[in-house]
């Protein structure tokens, strides 16, 4: 499996760079046509600056689009984010918040409603990104059109724009994985093929729609059961879903059976699941006492760790205090802090887990420590 894997990726990673190469060719000749394609020489900077401010706001039209779309179609909103601006759904609420920036312009997370079956509808939610795109661009580019008399530098910044978000579109367009996660073409192809893969992407919004109505993992019903052996990308996140229910019906053996599977395959798991994985490593590690294990992967999330302060973050590093640096006050203000901020997880029926791991802690460390 991992060697079919990486071959995949290996093959999409030279098809990712031969559209790119197609594309710079192709912005050369743009440039050629329009007379500016001195400008990058006279003014390297700005024309760097110009790319990077143009890419920004293509990704971000580009999820706006997915966003535009799922609204229309009803969807339920669960995280949207543009730079450092965040609005995730807390208590059936949409709440705004300021972040940090992480070194992404945005993304858009939103699952169909109750009793959803429609491909034709998934597809326009999954096409949502592409079609604005095309749109952006085109609109963009028929400005250089009508107005004759723009000045070049601002001229330079419209025509890279517009260029920028046509080829974005038409590398979205195409089917490929990127990073072992399918893009938007590869997603409507299976989609229209109703590929097992898309159905498993199914089965994991309904997963997650139970969880965010306050339905605990361990009375989740599983709808279909597949051969995990032949999940990657972001389809491992049913894997992940699964061991959430082990977790919470405190299935030892389950639990360790879909670590071991995570742990064996997170090389070829896409990076922002990583570190939920790693975090279930080390409280795994925790609680049946493979601590060298835990310090070694604490080692790659502790700088990350030190900074999440959500329920789950907390409760790992709780555990983690408590087991490995036998300290007995900073875990269970850990777990005091994890219990405040219940009410801003935005999955409530993985919060009532969390609740429950945090209580079983803090019982622990007042009986051992007799407090």
């Amino acid at each position: 499996m991992e060697h079919s894997k990486k071959k995949k990726n290996k093959n999409n990673w030279m098809l990712q760079w031969t559209l790119c190469i197609i594309g710079f060719i192709g912005w050369l000749y743009v440039l050629k046509v329009y007379s500016v394609s001195n400008f990058y020489e006279e003014h390297p900077m700005l024309y760097l600056i110009y790319f990077f401010i143009s890419y920004f706001i293509t990704l971000n039209i580009h999820e706006f689009g997915h966003y535009l779309f799922g609204r229309m179609l009803g969807f339920e909103l669960i995280t949207y984010r543009f730079s450092i601006f965040l609005w995730k759904m807390v208590d059936s609420k949409i709440r705004f918040t300021i972040v940090k920036p992480k070194g992404y312009g945005c993304y858009c997370v939103m699952i169909p409603p109750k009793g959803h079956t429609s491909r034709g509808k998934d597809i326009l939610f999954t096409a949502g990104g592409i079609i604005i795109n095309f749109i952006t661009g085109i609109i963009v580019l028929l400005l250089l059109m009508i107005f004759d008399d723009i000045p070049k530098f601002i001229e330079v910044f419209i025509l890279m724009l517009g260029f920028l978000s046509i080829f974005f579109a038409l590398f979205n367009l195409i089917p490929l994985y990127i990073k072992n996660n399918p893009n938007d073409g590869r997603c409507i192809i299976n989609i229209i093929l109703n590929k097992p893969i898309q159905r498993i992407k199914g089965d994991i919004s309904v997963f997650i729609t139970q969880l965010s109505s306050g339905i605990r993992p361990r009375d989740i019903q599983i709808s279909h059961s597949y051969n995990i052996e032949y999940l990657f990308g972001a389809n491992i996140r049913y894997v992940i879903l699964l061991y959430y229910k082990a977790l919470d019906e405190n299935n030892i053996e389950k639990m360790m059976y879909y670590i071991d599977f995570l742990e064996k395959n997170i090389k070829i798991i896409p990076v922002p699941l990583q570190r939920t994985i790693i975090y279930e490593i080390c409280y795994i590690g925790c609680i049946t006492n493979n601590f060298e294990k835990v310090k070694k992967y604490y080692t790659q999330i502790e700088e990350k760790l030190q900074k999440d302060n959500d329920i789950n973050g907390l409760r790992i590093k709780a555990y983690y205090e408590y087991y490995i640096n036998r300290k007995v006050e900073l875990p269970l203000q850990y777990c005091q802090d994890a219990l405040s901020v219940i009410d801003e997880f935005p999955y409530k029926g993985l919060a009532l887990m969390e609740i429950e791991l945090i209580n079983v802690l803090k019982n622990i460390i007042i009986t051992e420590n007799n407090l």
